[in-house]
């Protein structure tokens, strides 16, 4: 489940006045997601979700997942996969009478283990209302004692270009610990004028 609120907001008539009235924007999402491997080296995945979003006036729409993934070895022993999605197909959320498609978004990637700890990856991603961009990562995982590792991670993300947001922006860094099945992980992103953003995860592995 992923929920956002844009705390109150004043609201603002078309030309710039203020009504005297406040809003607060928030959006739902509830995912439920199933993968499997399907034959050697083959793993494929489906979601369905459900999103609801609300300004002023609220729309509510599903959407589908769908993605797979091939893992091998290259020459050399290198552990290699190269996977594609799809995600958010289908579906618009309709406020009033005007529909906005969901940003359905086709992505290709791939990752190369080169030593036991230390493994690259490389994205294309294709949202449906923008241009290609690309997006790389790094990661070095140090195992410390049994069923505890800890990692680091750099990388890039070429959504945000110099065009859209000035300031430091498109480079990421983060690390997370591994503890049996629980995984903690924070990441950090500069984002320009607009600000840093900072990630928390926990995931629990069964």
């Amino acid at each position: 489940m992923i929920y956002q609120n844009s705390g109150s907001l004043s609201e603002i008539d078309n030309t710039g006045a203020p009504t005297g009235e406040r809003l607060t924007p928030q959006d739902l999402a509830v995912l439920i997601a199933w993968g499997a491997t399907v034959s050697r080296g083959l793993d494929v995945g489906v979601g369905l979700k459900y999103v609801s979003s609300k300004i002023q006036a609220a729309a509510q729409t599903g959407a589908l997942d769908l993605g797979a993934r091939w893992r091998t070895w290259l020459p050399g022993d290198f552990p290699y996969a190269l996977s594609l999605s799809a995600a958010n197909i289908g579906g618009q959320l309709k406020f009033e009478s005007t529909g906005d498609p969901l940003p359905m978004t086709i992505a290709v990637g791939q990752a190369l283990r080169l030593t036991k700890g230390l493994t690259l990856s490389l994205d294309l991603i294709a949202p449906r209302d923008r241009a290609l961009y690309p997006a790389f990562g790094l990661e070095w995982r140090v195992p410390m004692q049994q069923g505890l590792a800890a990692a680091a991670r750099a990388g890039y993300d070429g959504r945000l270009g110099s065009r859209d947001v000035s300031g430091l922006n498109g480079i990421t860094f983060g690390g997370g610990i591994v503890m049996q099945r629980f995984g903690f992980d924070y990441g950090f992103a500069p984002q320009g004028f607009l600000g840093s953003t900072h990630k928390l995860s926990v995931s629990y592995r069964f």
